[in-house]
């Protein structure tokens, strides 16, 4: 099904992306599976935010490691 909805998106009009937009959002709310932040931008879920701190932490660990081999 979701193979399905993807195929259909680059047929919408901007409107009918942002009714689609509206709708998801509200389903995501409504089962307020996870939600860590929710505003009128969308929402941010705990797996997206880990994944997120997962990937600072990966930069500042390279950062660190390539700051240590210049000393």
């Amino acid at each position: 099904m979701v193979a399905e909805i993807e195929a259909a998106l680059p047929g919408l009009t901007v409107k009918e992306l942002l009714r689609l937009k509206r709708a998801f959002l509200r389903h995501l709310r409504q089962r307020n599976n996870g939600i860590i932040y929710d505003d009128t931008y969308g929402v941010v879920t705990e797996p997206e935010l880990i994944a997120s701190a997962e990937e600072a932490f990966q930069a500042y660990d390279k950062a660190e490691s390539e700051a240590a081999k210049n000393r």
